[in-house]
């Protein structure tokens, strides 16, 4: 697919298959300026020009991992004996001090540790939004909703909805 061809798909809405999304990421020189053009564009158009942040607090509540990631130097193997996991109530408090600090979002992720699994997840989920609702909760990488879901025997995507149930924004 050609360069142009693709920019044209992009911009008229379509969703772009593989090889237009390629040629797109392969864009270099002139053809990158008129891809980061029309991507500026698109952003005045369905944001505007207001700048926004968010005070966000990271809850990391374990580091015990089941995976060997070679980039990672935060996991611990569950025999390691000096890896971490902690309480749900540790958990809400982390989130409430956030609160009171002025956060308006926490992001909650881990490792994949042995004993997780969906009922885990949804407990942690439920207990922060019960404990601080107005806290937007931007949780669970994309690996730890698969593992929740496989853990629990059940599809990604029944684990996300009971997961939006429980809280998740």
């Amino acid at each position: 697919m050609i360069f142009a061809e693709a920019l044209q798909r992009s911009e008229s809405g379509e969703e772009l298959d593989l090889p237009a999304a390629t040629a797109l990421l392969a864009a270099r020189g002139d053809d990158l300026e008129q891809l980061r053009f029309c991507a500026d564009r698109r952003r005045a158009e369905q944001v505007g020009e207001v700048v926004s942040f968010v005070v966000n607090r990271n809850i990391n509540f374990t580091d015990i991992c089941i995976k060997r990631c070679h980039f990672c130097a935060f996991s611990r193997s569950a025999r390691s004996g000096n890896g971490y996991f902690l309480p749900l109530e540790e958990i809400v408090r982390r989130a409430l001090q956030a609160q009171e600090m002025g956060a308006t979002e926490v992001c909650i992720q881990a490792g994949l540790a042995p004993e997780l699994n969906d009922r885990v997840y949804l407990a942690i989920t439920e207990a922060v939004k019960t404990a601080a609702p107005a806290l937007h909760l931007h949780a669970w990488s994309p690996e730890e909703i698969a593992y929740g879901a496989r853990r629990g025997g059940r599809s990604v995507g029944d684990f996300l909805t009971d997961l939006k149930a429980a809280g998740l924004d």
